[in-house]
């Protein structure tokens, strides 16, 4: 890895409290960067209640930038170094590559939308339809693709311009009733309707913050436990 090959803009929306392990995990991969002359770069939105606006301030901010990677992670979400590595090496191949997490709650599982009968990549990552957006790294001309379809709108917190592009899509659910999706879910289709696969790595076992440490185990592809 060198620093004109890799250098990465981490798009940190986040609350007014950080879990101590999520800042664990960000020092030892600030400090790991260095040492292997990867540039990082942390475009935080801290505060913000609402979190498509914090995702566009970040998107807004980033795309000032020359950063050839940018990498969402979750405030609440702990990782080890070579987590970030491998997800960051894969996605300069395949353009889009996620982890998944755990759900706050008992029991602890992963919400993952594998694409069906998809063949897993050499790399041994699968293809899949969402998955929460904590842990996700976007080559820079995807990224510049899709803010391309985006418009910008004036943002009455501060009164700039930012870009309009994360929202919550909303479908028909098999109840009858229109149900929000999350914003991660309205990435992921717009980044599909573009033509880019969303690729998963099932080997990484990530944790996420609540009340506890909520752990990853790793991932089974052939069980789809999407909501």
């Amino acid at each position: 890895m060198n620093r004109t090959e890799y250098s990465v803009g981490i798009g940190l929306p986040c609350g007014d409290y950080n879990p101590w392990r999520f800042t664990m995990s960000l020092a030892r991969t600030t400090h790991a960067a260095a040492l292997v002359g990867v540039s990082l770069n942390i475009h935080a939105v801290a505060g913000s209640s609402d979190v498509c606006i914090a995702r566009d301030v970040v998107l807004t901010n980033y795309l000032k930038e020359q950063e050839k990677f940018l990498f969402w992670i979750d405030s609440d979400i702990t990782w080890e170094p070579e987590d970030f590595f491998r997800v960051l090496r894969l996605t300069k191949d395949l353009g889009v590559v996620c982890a998944s997490y755990p759900v706050k709650r008992e029991p602890e599982e992963c919400i993952i939308n594998f694409v069906e009968d998809a063949e897993p990549h050499s790399s041994g990552c699968v293809e899949i339809v969402g998955t929460g957006l904590g842990f996700c790294c976007v080559r820079r001309d995807i990224i510049d693709a899709f803010a391309a379809t985006k418009e910008y709108m004036i943002h009455d917190g501060n009164g700039r311009e930012i870009i309009d592009a994360f929202y919550r899509p909303r479908k028909m659910h098999e109840d009858g009733r229109v149900h929000a999706g999350g914003e991660d879910g309205g990435f992921y289709d717009d980044l599909r309707a573009l033509g880019h696969k969303i690729w998963l790595d099932p080997t990484i076992c990530l944790g996420h913050n609540g009340s506890k440490e909520y752990r990853t185990k790793m991932i089974n592809p052939t069980a789809n436990n999407a909501e």
